[in-house]
């Protein structure tokens, strides 16, 4: 929730309300969906860590099923929708507190927003004394508990674990758990399962399919596939036809222009930056994606479940395999 900055730490800060007054009316697009998110009504029916989170598209604000809210006889929860949904806002319209552990400014802005709707709700600051004390006490309690078989909504972001790497690997398995499922079936009926891709309606259909992504199964050698090493517009030394003379571009490395064959000499000519071509010195396959698990693709499955009348994805993949949408994972 808004009133944690990483595991263990509640931090009840504030930033002046001048902040998010001058940030709202310097960006419209954000101040935009402050007054649309501001009215959402919370999602209450799942389990959620740090007691509170938003979805990763910013559309909805869940409340851990056992976070009590009403306080004093007032309903508090959209303070809560305030912190999220400006803590989330900040991040994907201002870039501000991106990186969530480190970066405080986002989260006391956030806090900002919840605790003046807190104050506007009750009286004043008395008000406020009593909400962080009833509050805090729970996101504590509420932090510690096991999630083992509890319902996670599998659109949920992340984004606030980002220091507890087996908290998100265990939320991410039990957001597929059976009250999981039960519970986002119960939002989202006509919401295809995890099986594989959407059976196609008669005709065409019209939806985006994985070659978005440019996904390729593996080729020999596998271990090196989709490294500049097995890339035909890779050439000795360090270089690569494309990225030109003056771009050093190493064996280990990759980009979203891989094509599978044998390194050869060839004119080197500058036609693309590294940032255009996305490179990056890393292993880029399936397995050493965030969201490879086993012989299935996570990301996959939730834009088809998310989004099911634009994407059509086979979820399927090798381990071997990748595609342009890879991450690394929190140990990479």
């Amino acid at each position: 929730m808004g009133l944690y900055m990483s595991a263990g730490d509640i931090d009840d800060k504030e930033e002046p309300a001048t902040t998010l007054a001058r940030l709202r009316r310097d960006n419209r697009e954000f101040d935009e969906y402050l007054k649309w998110a501001w009215t959402i009504k919370p999602i209450r029916t799942f389990f959620i860590p740090f007691a509170a989170g938003a979805s990763y598209d910013g559309k909805s604000v869940y409340i851990s099923y056992d976070v009590q809210t009403v306080i004093d006889n007032v309903e508090y929860e959209s303070a809560i929708v305030r912190h999220e949904t400006t803590e989330w806002a900040l991040r994907y319209y201002l870039g501000i507190g991106e990186d969530y552990g480190d970066d405080p400014v986002g989260h006391r802005i956030a806090n900002r927003a919840e605790f003046d709707r807190v104050r506007q709700l009750g009286d004043g600051d008395h008000a406020l004394e009593v909400y962080k004390e009833v509050i805090d006490a729970q996101i504590y309690r509420t932090e510690r508990m096991d999630i083992t078989g509890r319902p996670i909504p599998q659109d949920l972001a992340l984004y606030p674990y980002e220091d507890d790497t087996s908290l998100r690997s265990k939320m991410r398995e039990e957001m597929f758990n059976e009250r999981s499922e039960e519970e986002w079936n119960k939002l989202h009926p006509t919401t295809p399962t995890r099986t594989g891709p959407i059976s196609p309606e008669p005709g065409d259909d019209p939806r985006l399919t994985r070659d978005i992504f440019i996904y390729l199964d593996p080729k020999a050698p596998q271990d090196r596939f989709a490294q500049c090493s097995t890339c035909r517009l890779w050439s000795n030394p360090d270089r690569c036809a494309v990225h030109g003379p003056d771009v050093e571009v190493t064996g280990s490395m990759s980009c979203a222009l891989y094509v599978h064959g044998d390194p050869h000499s060839q004119l080197l000519e500058a036609a693309v930056t590294p940032i255009e071509s996305g490179l990056v010195d890393r292993e880029v396959r399936c397995e050493n994606c965030q969201w490879f698990s086993e012989t299935y693709c996570e990301l996959f499955d939730r834009l088809n479940r998310g989004m099911p009348h634009e994407f059509n994805l086979d979820t399927k993949v090798h381990p071997k395999g990748c595609c342009n949408a890879q991450q690394p994972t929190e140990a990479d």
